[in-house]
């Protein structure tokens, strides 16, 4: 898969895939300051924390239309069909013309904080602890 998006994208000038960068490295964080947007269009995907890092950055965001794309984090979203090659184009091409209309909302990305992360694990823990 790897080797297949790099040479698809290779001559792009809109896209630019940067693999292996490590977690919590100033390459990473400097890599989503820089970004024009972010895209994600994994079709495994469950809670994509690469996702919630760019929108905390302010980046608009591209993502698989699956159903962690429907969480109220990436509310604002541009979605597209992920297997499909025109599907993508099209919604990166709105991506890129419109940035601002697919950033998700200021307040959405500020409640992602460390203290109601922890209460929304706390209670999916007690949920599961219960069934």
């Amino acid at each position: 898969y790897a080797d297949s998006l790099s040479a698809r994208i290779k001559d792009s000038a809109l896209v630019r895939w940067i693999p292996g960068l490590p977690p919590g490295s100033f390459e990473l964080a400097n890599a989503y300051r820089n970004a024009s947007a972010f895209a994600l269009l994994s079709l495994e995907e469950r809670q994509p924390v690469s996702a919630l890092e760019a929108a905390a950055v302010g980046k608009s965001l591209l993502l698989a239309d699956r159903p962690y794309a429907r969480q109220s984090f990436f509310e604002g979203a541009q979605v597209a069909d992920p297997v499909s090659i025109n599907a993508i184009a099209r919604a990166l091409r709105s991506v890129v013309t419109d940035p601002r209309r697919y950033m998700p909302a200021p307040e959405i990305i500020s409640s992602c904080n460390r203290l109601n992360v922890g209460r929304r694990y706390a209670a999916a823990y007690e949920q599961a602890l219960i069934k």
